[in-house]
């Protein structure tokens, strides 16, 4: 549905998109009922891949009205379908509903492109075969919370407005948790990565999609982000706390803005008082209601879905065909 292809360079370890307007497809059939095999990993992968591509697409420097309508229909189903397709993977209406939200995703960021989260992912794929998608999700709530503190966070508080939640921070924070639910990697500690490796990663994130994030990322704040995943600021001393936080001693570290780090348990964010903040519950069409059980559905059509390239204009940036 979309005029971006991913090819992997196995025998120089190297994945990277090309764009072509010859990609567009003259018809597209979308089927649920092949997906009711995938494995509940690549289900889990594939589906946070869509949850970045929709936010993303909005965020983008590019972001035009159409997209981020779009933008926020596929990130609703991934938030209420996501993790049912993955607990069930024979929940038809969940299987469908996924399959609607990658289309939609998939047009919402043609145009804009994506950012920060996609920059970085390639040289986690392309050197630690991190499946694409789950390097995506990766970074994500990292950079839901620091595009909500620089140019352009309005539309970051309205986008998490307009998915349910109370605000920015709770995105982010249900972001991780359905990470968690879905058994996706949400830390680099196992790879016990090095300082050179790590300025490895910061280098070559500087991918031109990274440009189009609405705030500007430095080396600096990429340094401590993959610092953070790789718990090498797990030390006191090297960790600038904001008020009213303590030290993590397990757990994933969350980044609050490019200074501020705060800690999530397993019982939730943990503050210096007395009182924890609870983990937030996946939303299912609110930020307030908890996923509910189904059970399975009634058979559904196969859906045909036909493109015009009237209605998606061509990106701006080409290969010859």
């Amino acid at each position: 549905m979309t005029c971006v292809s991913v090819l992997s360079d196995h025998a120089n370890g190297k994945k990277a998109p090309i764009v072509s307007e010859g990609f567009y497809p003259k018809a597209a059939i979308i089927d649920p009922e092949l997906t009711y095999t995938m494995p509940p990993a690549v289900t889990a992968g594939t589906g946070i891949d869509v949850l970045s591509h929709a936010i993303e697409g909005y965020w983008s420097k590019g972001h035009q009205p159409i997209c981020d309508t779009l933008a926020i229909h596929a990130a609703a189903l991934v938030f209420k379908y996501l993790y049912r397709a993955y607990e069930n993977p024979s929940d038809e209406e969940a299987r469908e509903k996924m399959c609607e939200a990658s289309v939609i995703a998939g047009l919402a960021f043609t145009l804009p492109k994506t950012t920060s989260s996609h920059a970085c992912s390639f040289p986690l794929t392309n050197i630690y075969h991190i499946p694409h998608g789950e390097a995506c999700g990766l970074t994500l709530d990292y950079f839901v919370r620091i595009n909500a503190r620089g140019t352009g966070s309005e539309r970051v508080e309205t986008l998490a407005k307009a998915l349910g939640f109370a605000d920015a921070e709770a995105l982010a924070d249900a972001i991780f948790a359905l990470k968690q639910k879905l058994g996706l990697r949400c830390d680099l500690k196992d790879l016990h990565l090095e300082e050179e490796q790590i300025a490895e990663l910061v280098k070559i994130s500087r991918h031109p999609n990274l440009y189009n994030n609405p705030v500007e990322i430095t080396d600096e704040m990429l340094d401590k982000m993959y610092s953070i995943l790789t718990k090498k600021l797990e030390e006191i001393g090297k960790l600038n706390l904001p008020i009213g936080m303590i030290a993590p001693s397990h757990g994933a570290i969350w980044r609050t803005d490019p200074l501020q780090i705060v800690e999530n348990t397993p019982s939730g964010l943990m503050p210096t008082r007395k009182t924890r903040l609870p983990l937030p519950t996946i939303p299912c069409g609110t930020a307030q209601n908890p996923l509910p059980t189904r059970s399975l559905r009634k058979s559904m059509p196969r859906a045909r879905i036909q493109s015009s390239r009237s209605s998606i204009l061509p990106s701006p940036i080409r290969m010859k065909s």
